[in-house]
């Protein structure tokens, strides 16, 4: 998954394809009715890299849109994106300071649990992706940058 994608590519035909892809997401929320978004600039430093496939715009709507013309066939909503895994974090009580590349959140999902009364812990692979999922989303919000799943 990557928030801010162009910053990730280094190829011109690359580039192309992805403005192509956003032009569609961007014609999609017309369509529906939603609020304009175009996919900005984004400094590097700020991008957000992790493999997947899909869309989600800092546009906050709801339900999810089915389409076929966007890669993966839905659309969904940064906003409401954070707002359910932060609904899911307090379920699986992950501390709010948790940090998601910490040592202890990768041992963790990869089986090495060092509190077995902690929930987040015994349901590490949630766990792990939830918190993945939650920075995603407040990169993109922050960034006004696409969550692309690809």
């Amino acid at each position: 998954m990557f928030v801010g994608i162009l910053t990730a590519l280094d190829d011109e035909e690359g580039v192309a394809h992805y403005r192509g892809e956003l032009a569609m997401v961007t014609a999609t929320l017309k369509a529906a009715g939603l609020p304009t978004w175009h996919e900005p600039d984004v400094d590097p430093d700020e991008a957000y890299d992790e493999q997947m496939y899909g869309y989600y715009v800092p546009v906050d709507f709801q339900p999810v849109i089915i389409d076929e013309r966007v890669s993966g066939g839905y659309l969904g909503s940064s906003h409401r994106l954070l707002d359910e895994c932060l609904r899911l974090a307090r379920l699986l009580e992950l501390p709010d300071d948790l940090d998601p590349w910490s040592d202890a959140v990768c041992d963790a999902a990869e089986g090495a649990i060092s509190d077995p009364s902690a929930l987040w812990q015994q349901y590490r692979v949630e766990s792990f992706s939830c918190l993945r999922l939650i920075a995603a989303a407040r990169t993109s919000i922050s960034t006004g940058a696409a969550i692309t799943f690809a």
